[in-house]
């Protein structure tokens, strides 16, 4: 009973699941925004976006105090020993002005009195008797906290910051291309799946045409007023527009599951598409006209430059003066001489650094060198990229114009096939007509519906592919 039940609540899922599938409708905007969503290499750019964002942070920091804490501490199980072996010490009496006068022995004359050795003979001595004096090493820590602020770094603290502030703009627009190209791809998934779905829509009207004209032709065969060729000629047609079908619906099928793809669904999953090629909209050039300056490309090349000579003030910055100062605040204790230590105090101390390149053999000057050439490489680059640009705006502006021109002129063909059709099918019914120019004026009809049908859809991707050439996509 419990797998009957449980096999019973999976078959309604299924059913659901089925059922929500078969419901999917999608509109171009909702394609681009799941295309985006899904899209592996939008989400690596969105990832980058947000590590330039965290390192422009980091580089940031440069500018405040680092404050950090500190300990030390050593053992050694060497101890430090001297053995004094004595000593006399002079001594000395106040003097009549306050100063201290050497008390040196005179004789009757009141001349200092020479030892052996040459030096004057002190009346008193004071003696310093011997001794035995050891330090312990073992145990000596000191713990303290440091602030370091530089003060000048040669500029190079200042262009990392507009560095990281550059490569965040440049992850912002490397964000917007990488959109424009998934959004573009999601745009022509779309229009060829409404092409082929479009396409699938004339085929069966083209075969349900020539079915009409099959039994129709049967009925003259039957009543003896349409020869056997007539039936023949008509059938070959018919096949024909079977095949086209065939091959439609696996086109659209084809189409459909490339959509997919595109905008992260299961390839299994059933979709329809919102917009048809039915009605024609007015088209006005005007509402998608642009230059390139909008374009992510044309503004990354911008940024390019100026990241570059950021480099160049960076490598410039190495081989100028650096100076810091630090703060120290710290507690040491150790060092015992007799059994008392010898330090065990806190103080603060401070100390200024000063650093002045003088001479590298060139180094500096050949890597300022080497990055001013790379910034002149990519000012090179830019004007190279920028003229590709304005050719390639050209390009898809023409395309767009000449598409519109093919929309109106194959909607001005299907008008005159649609009109061909009908007076040759009268004419056949009246007898003025022959078989093989009705079936011709058939195939007329159809190919100028799918030839329509290419053109509205190439006018659409046009569109699209000039809103990226400008930046408006």
């Amino acid at each position: 009973m419990k797998y009957k039940m449980a096999a019973a609540v999976l078959s309604v899922w299924v059913g659901a699941v089925a059922t929500a599938r078969a419901q999917t409708v999608l509109t171009l905007e909702k394609c681009r925004e799941m295309a985006v969503e899904n899209n592996k290499q939008a989400a690596a750019a969105r990832l980058q976006q947000q590590k330039t964002a965290f390192d422009l942070r980091s580089v940031r920091a440069n500018f405040l105090p680092k404050i950090s804490g500190y300990g030390y501490y050593l053992y050694s199980s060497n101890n430090l020993g001297y053995d004094f072996k004595g000593a006399y010490l002079p001594t000395y009496t106040p003097g009549t002005d306050g100063s201290l006068v050497p008390n040196i022995l005179t004789d009757q004359f009141g001349q200092p009195v020479i030892g052996a050795d040459g030096r004057p003979i002190f009346s008193q001595y004071a003696a310093i008797p011997p001794m035995s004096l050891e330090m312990k090493i073992n145990g000596l820590y000191t713990v303290g906290v440091r602030l370091e602020q530089p003060v000048y770094m040669g500029g190079k603290v200042r262009s990392s910051y507009k560095m990281a502030r550059l490569g965040v703009e440049l992850a912002d627009l490397n964000v917007q291309q990488t959109r424009a190209e998934v959004v573009l791809k999601s745009d022509e998934a779309y229009w060829q799946y409404v092409k082929v779905c479009e396409q699938l829509k004339s085929a069966e009207s083209y075969r349900t045409l020539v079915e009409a004209l099959e039994k129709k032709v049967k009925d003259a065969v039957e009543t003896g007023m349409a020869s056997r060729n007539d039936l023949l000629k008509v059938e070959v047609r018919l096949n024909e527009a079977r095949l086209l079908v065939s091959k439609a619906e696996n086109g659209c099928t084809l189409a459909r599951m490339n959509l997919c793809h595109v905008i992260g669904l299961p390839l299994v999953t059933k979709v329809e598409a919102s917009d048809t090629f039915s009605d024609d909209r007015e088209f006005s050039f005007a509402e998608i006209a642009g230059d390139i300056s909008d374009r992510p490309e044309y503004k990354l090349l911008d940024r390019d430059v100026a990241l570059k000579e950021q480099r160049e003030r960076f490598v410039r910055s190495e081989f100028l003066p650096q100076l810091g100062v630090a703060v120290t605040y710290g507690y040491s204790h150790g060092l015992n001489l007799g059994g008392d230590p010898l330090l065990a105090s806190a103080g603060v101390s401070g100390v200024a650094s000063l650093s002045v390149p003088i001479f590298h053999w060139g180094e500096g000057r050949n890597k300022v060198r080497s990055a001013r050439a790379d910034t002149e490489l990519s000012r090179t680059k830019q004007e190279e990229m920028e003229e590709l640009m304005q050719l390639e705006e050209a390009k898809y502006r023409f395309s767009v114009n000449d598409a519109v021109r093919q929309v109106e002129l194959t909607r001005k063909s299907l008008e005159q096939a649609a009109e061909n059709l009908k007076v040759s099918g009268d004419q056949y019914e009246l007898g003025m007509e022959t078989l093989v120019n009705y079936l011709e004026a058939q195939t007329q009809w159809q190919k100028a519906v799918t030839d329509l049908i290419d053109a509205r859809a190439e006018l659409s991707l046009s569109k699209t592919r000039y809103l990226k050439a400008v930046g408006k996509l």
